[in-house]
């Protein structure tokens, strides 16, 4: 089960029984992240250029994830296919000038606390966390000097990133058989959902409807914060060891001659 859409249709197909992972969990499978570090992003730096390369799959679905989300089913969502012939698609859909204010939210939000973090804490997993969105700008932008410039504040371009996401779109219906693909909204509820997955009965609990960018905001400077309060504990902690338990110098008086 594919989806390149929205947080809520994250929280809605766990509730109806699917494991899901979005991309803001890959710190919890760093073999996920791991994987495409060094098959697409450090290749792309490395060489100056955006390579999407063709990844193997089952790497995400070997850890029994039965629903993936974001920008990895949204890259690669023809991969998807090929490898897993009876997964279904979701497709959510929104103006292209809404969703070109949501991506530089969201962007900008979980880009400075990333790069940040990465920049201070020397983490690996925090660095490639920092090269990943790096790539993802670079791609979205098709513009390789992002790869290997000066960090960028404001890289998305909306008279190159429109027109790609309304090709991708354009893409995905040629691509995706159309029984196997839904154009969904949050707003049309479960009934949708449910038909589609062909789950009866339909949950009658309101649908999750989640504000992604302030969870994000939340989720990303939390975690910022968090390593930045463990970095100074470890600071002044080592100092007060330093100090009251290093041997101390015998004091000698100098004699006059």
């Amino acid at each position: 089960m594919i989806s390149s859409g929205q947080f809520s249709v994250y929280l809605a197909l766990k509730q109806l029984g699917f494991k899901g992972v979005h991309s803001e969990e890959w710190g919890d499978q760093p073999e996920v992240l791991d994987y495409f570090h060094e098959h697409m992003v450090k290749p792309s730096i490395d060489a100056g250029e955006v390579i999407v390369g063709d990844p193997d799959m089952r790497v995400i679905a070997n850890y029994g994830y039965t629903a993936v989300f974001d920008i990895v089913p949204a890259i690669y969502y023809e991969q998807m296919l090929n490898q897993f012939p009876d997964c279904k698609f979701i497709l959510t859909s929104r103006d292209s000038e809404s969703w070109f204010e949501s991506w530089t939210s969201m962007t900008q939000i979980v880009s400075t606390p990333l790069h940040l973090a990465g920049k201070l804490f020397r983490l690996p997993a925090l660095t490639k966390g920092s090269d990943y969105i790096r790539w993802l700008f670079a791609y979205l932008n098709q513009d390789a000097s992002i790869l290997t410039a000066s960090w960028p504040t404001d890289v998305t371009n909306r008279e190159t990133a429109i027109p790609m996401y309304e090709a991708h779109n354009k893409r995905v219906r040629e691509i995706i058989p159309p029984e196997k693909l839904l154009e969904y909204h949050p707003r049309e509820g479960w009934e949708p959902l449910c038909k589609f997955m062909e789950l009866d009965p339909c949950p009658t609990t309101p649908f999750p409807h989640s504000n992604s960018r302030l969870s994000m905001r939340v989720q990303a400077w939390s975690a910022f914060l968090l390593l930045l309060e463990a970095a100074l504990v470890l600071f002044f902690g080592v100092s007060l060891i330093r100090k009251f338990f290093s041997p101390k110098k015998k004091q000698t008086k100098a004699k006059a001659l």
